[in-house]
């Protein structure tokens, strides 16, 4: 699973990360240091390689989780040969009137399961589990 976000919310990508390995997903996170042409490819790539993203939205601005969740909207534009298994939205902290109407109105051609954590100081393993069936169960 790819796991997206902004400088700003890596530590928290880097704790969903680690509540994917401990249900036994292999997480992978983006490159953010380097030139920025170089980062666009790299970001690029990934997205065509992976079966799932997750977009993980903390300190992030809304502007970046709705042009990133409009960037999976179509797997053709991007270069796939195949949808993506699960694209996901984990919103994490802090709690934000946005971030609430976001998880419940969000675009649904573009993210197939959120996941709002936004008043847990940490994700648990089992809080991914919706998102993690999902990925599973989505056949591309």
């Amino acid at each position: 699973m790819n796991v997206y976000h902004c400088p700003a919310d890596t530590g928290y990508a880097v704790r969903v990360a680690r509540a994917l390995q401990e249900r036994q997903i292999q997480p992978t996170l983006p490159a953010l240091e380097g030139d920025p042409a170089e980062l666009i490819a790299f970001h690029r790539r990934n997205l065509v390689d992976c079966d799932s993203v997750i977009l993980c939205w903390g300190a992030a601005s809304e502007v970046w989780a709705r042009a990133t969740s409009l960037e999976l909207r179509n797997w053709r534009d991007l270069g796939r040969s195949k949808k993506f298994a699960c694209r996901a939205l984990v919103v994490g902290p802090p709690p934000g009137d946005r971030k609430s109407v976001f998880a419940q109105f969000g675009p649904r051609n573009e993210i197939d399961v959120v996941v709002d954590l936004s008043a847990a100081d940490r994700p648990l393993p089992e809080s991914l589990d919706a998102l993690i069936s999902a990925a599973r169960a989505i056949s591309p």
